[in-house]
């Protein structure tokens, strides 16, 4: 049996939860579904069940548990499911850097540089033009076999 899986999350939802839940600028908050926009599909599809249903992976995304980022180095839902991607696209320098010793990554300048970094080295520094052009919710359109 072929089943569709659809599910779409509004920009102008998403956005007004970073700003207003989680402290993002609006211009970290652009930039930050700019990067979700170019999630691995299963990682989207992952973050999008948590969002709606509060509901982490049961297993790793790409040796990541999402979680554990949240619980053990404090890192917001969204930038956790961001490291996962992250790990997804370059493994190697994702393992390193989540290897090295960090009691907690705090909400600040600190954790901002660390986000920036990640950011940059996916290339996910973005134009203010195209950040704002592109307002389309995000969507999972896939169809899976039962």
């Amino acid at each position: 049996m072929i089943e569709k899986a659809f599910m779409t999350l509004s920009n102008k939802r998403l956005k007004r939860y970073l700003q207003d839940e989680l402290g993002y600028s609006e211009k970290k908050a652009r930039q930050t579904i700019s990067a979700l926009r170019k999630m691995e599909p299963c990682i989207l599809e992952a973050f999008l069940i948590w969002f709606y249903r509060a509901k982490f992976p049961g297993k790793p995304l790409y040796g990541i548990h999402v979680k554990a980022l949240c619980d053990k180095r404090g890192l917001d839902p969204v930038t956790a499911f961001l490291t996962a991607d992250w790990a997804a696209r370059e493994p190697q320098a994702a393992r390193k850097a989540l290897s090295t010793g960090h009691d907690t990554l705090r909400f600040g300048p600190e954790e901002e540089k660390n986000i920036q970094e990640i950011m940059e080295q996916n290339r996910w520094e973005l134009k203010e033009q195209e950040i704002t052009e592109n307002e389309d919710d995000l969507t999972i359109n896939r169809e899976k076999n039962f």
